[in-house]
């Protein structure tokens, strides 16, 4: 696990600023403490820094280059299958001299250039570089696990794992970006691969970029769209759980491949407890197991940790957490993140990822399992709402039938009905309802312009999937776009604490079959009376009590979890804001939103963030909107307003260099 920056002249040979470079550099060192490189060519320059893993051996340090000097790679992220690839190149004439997985991807990449990201189990985010041809290929995993961000200025790409190194080397004036603004208090950051920066973007999840010349090219190559059209041949419920077992096992396996210590995040929810159970069952020791929660009743899960944790002979770690820790460490963060902090529990997370990597440097997590296997009830069911409200008049309904279901469908989306079904999606995904955003910006700011673009994403990926049912079109959106912004959160907190954090669900092959395993196994009535039973009931009551989430999970792996585990709903990670923003926080928050120099005015409306604060005061349930308000202006004063991480005169950053064709790399074949 590392991180990544480099520079590629558009138009051509170029003389580099290897100070600033450097500096650049050095603000990945909590990415990768233990190692860092530069190769430096006419037109491109590359740095890498190491957090080390696999292969403690100096010869896997990187920049890596090739035997002839020709190419050369920087790479953050793991290649599970790394040893299943080196065998098929050595049999294609391929030597090494490491034993860890760069020189595969740096061969793999050589022998088969970008059709190499079709053979790659693994999380990653690299640039490849051929000095002959003058050309970059820089690409990002399937699921965006791994972070790259990318900025053209003055005739050359910068690219890195943080913004922060694009900042140290950007020379024109940093402006925020409004429509990520919009994005980002609507669905928790943007989704259209912008970022809080004018001009800087997130390269896509399954995408690569090839720059040749004064050319950029991004192609996508993995797309999980096509995968559930095998929904349509129900192979059998047995079929589904052993395939699901076998690959899971697979993937956890894979993932705990390392040269250091590895544990796991356990909250007691199903998703870490599977993960758990499966990392215990193929480790030679005791499992690591780390979880946290706060002092006030009902947010911490300790009860279900130890269970699963007592029940696989776990060495297991609690972390209790309290308000004045969680200020003290969400504006730390906030000087890290190079975005607004995109949910509550980020801040428990990173504390949690500090305190384990006393123990470990490597820790599994169960992102991604909501999203294939139906996690979220409650809106995975709600197209039931809308498929019986669109058929009412038309059903064999009795009025007071049809009458009872029509108050309900209003009482529970304050509407009548929606026009379409990306309407009745956007209406339930929004975190801050458009109405209220509306009223959170300043009246100078067109919000639905802003709007606008944000929801065409969301109307592009339904498009994809626009003969298949509204439920695939959602969970389809949610891998997609959802998925991405959890992933973020997961590689910030943990690379933060220069922990690398693994993510066995999302193993591509995994994902590919759960896409294709049919709905009823994933989102499954608890019996038919309890489905008659929600005839007329929406699917805020319905999920979770009429119903069973993830029911092929439950199923699967239900005989190795306590049954506790195996029945318990669905909880998140609870962080008592209400409670605090009428205690602790709500001066700390003051303190921030009014600030003379912040964006209250400018781009917030003055009197709504006053509105804001007086009725979190008194209890209203405002507490998640004031969040995003604070985090949002605590961002906009380090990056924008004091405008950290600027390269001066004064600034400095170590690394080794590394020349082509360096001898202690390679030896020629």
């Amino acid at each position: 696990m590392c991180g990544v920056v480099g520079q590629v002249s558009l138009r051509g040979e170029t003389e580099w600023d290897s100070v600033r470079f450097r500096y650049a550099l050095s603000l990945l060192s909590k990415r990768g403490p233990d190692d860092a490189g530069i190769f430096e060519g006419r037109t491109a320059i590359l740095g890498h820094r190491r957090l080390i893993v696999i292969d403690p051996d100096s010869r896997a340090r990187q920049p890596m280059l090739s035997r002839d000097g020709r190419f050369v790679l920087v790479f953050n992220g793991e290649i599970y299958n790394f040893r299943e690839l080196r065998k098929d190149l050595e049999g294609k004439g391929h030597r090494f001299r490491t034993r860890g997985d760069s020189e595969v991807l740096l061969n793999a990449l050589i022998e088969w250039d970008v059709e190499a990201l079709s053979f790659l189990n693994g999380m990653f985010a690299f640039a490849f570089w051929d000095g002959l041809r003058r050309r970059l290929i820089i690409a990002r995993d399937r699921f965006g696990i791994k972070p790259l961000f990318h900025r053209v200025e003055r005739d050359t790409l910068i690219f890195a794992s943080e913004i922060k190194s694009i900042l140290a080397l950007q020379d024109t004036p940093r402006r925020l970006d409004l429509e990520a603004v919009s994005s980002y208090l609507s669905y928790r950051y943007p989704v259209a691969g912008n970022t809080f920066f004018e001009g800087t973007s997130s390269l896509p999840a399954a995408h690569f970029a090839e720059v040749r010349d004064d050319r950029i090219r991004f192609v996508e190559y993995w797309d999980p769209a096509p995968f559930f059209e095998a929904q349509q041949e129900d192979r059998g419920e047995e079929y589904y759980l052993d395939t699901l077992q076998e690959l899971m096992a697979s993937s956890v396996g894979y993932r705990m491949i390392s040269d250091v210590p590895v544990g796991a995040f356990l909250s007691g929810g199903l998703d870490s407890s599977i993960t758990s159970v499966l990392m215990a069952g193929q480790s030679k020791h005791p499992l690591e197991t780390f979880s946290i929660g706060f002092e006030e009743d009902g947010h911490n899960e300790f009860k279900y940790a130890r269970l699963v944790a007592d029940s696989i002979g776990a060495k297991h770690h609690e972390i209790l957490f309290s308000a004045s820790e969680y200020l003290d460490t969400m504006s730390d963060l906030s000087r890290l993140r190079d975005a607004p902090l995109s949910v509550p529990n980020e801040v428990p997370l990173h504390a949690m990822s500090r305190d384990l990597k006393k123990h470990v440097t490597v820790v599994l997590s169960g992102e991604g399992a909501d999203e294939l296997f139906g996690g979220y009830g409650r809106i995975f069911r709600s197209p039931y709402d809308l498929e019986r409200k669109i058929a009412l008049q038309e059903s064999n309904w009795t009025s007071d039938e049809k009458s009872t279901f029509a108050a309900a469908f209003f009482d529970r989306y304050r509407r009548a009905d929606f026009q379409t079904e990306l309407e009745h999606f956007l209406y339930q995904y929004r975190y801050v309802s458009l109405e209220k955003k509306e009223g959170l910006f300043s009246p100078s700011i067109d919000i639905r312009s802003l709007e606008e673009r944000s929801t065409s994403v969301f109307e592009e990926l339904f498009s994809r999937l626009s003969k298949d049912s509204y439920t695939n079109r959602i969970m389809y959106s949610f891998v997609r776009l959802h998925l991405p912004g959890l992933l973020a959160r997961l590689d910030f907190t943990t690379m933060q604490a220069s922990v690398e954090g693994r993510v066995p669900f999302l193993d591509h092959r995994l994902a590919e079959f759960a896409f294709g395993i049919p709905r009823d196994l994933l989102l499954r009535w608890r019996s038919p009376a309890e489905k008659a039973k929600g005839k007329l009931m929406l699917s805020d009551i319905i999920s979770e009590r009429l119903d069973q989430p993830k029911y092929i999970l439950r199923r699967a792996f239900g005989q190795l979890l306590p049954e506790e585990i195996v029945q318990r709903r669905k909880l998140g990670f609870p962080v008592p804001l209400s409670s605090w923003f009428r205690s602790e926080h709500m001066q700390f928050a003051r303190n921030i939103l009014l600030d003379p120099g912040g964006l209250k005015g400018s781009v917030l409306n003055s009197s709504a963030i006053e509105d804001c604060l007086t009725q979190s005061e008194q209890g209203f349930s405002n507490a998640k909107t004031l969040w995003f308000l604070v985090s949002l202006e605590l961002f906009n004063k380090a990056y924008l307003k004091d405008r950290i991480y600027r390269w001066t005169n004064e600034s400095t950053g170590q690394a080794s260099r590394v020349q082509p064709a360096d001898p202690s790399f390679f030896s020629r074949a």
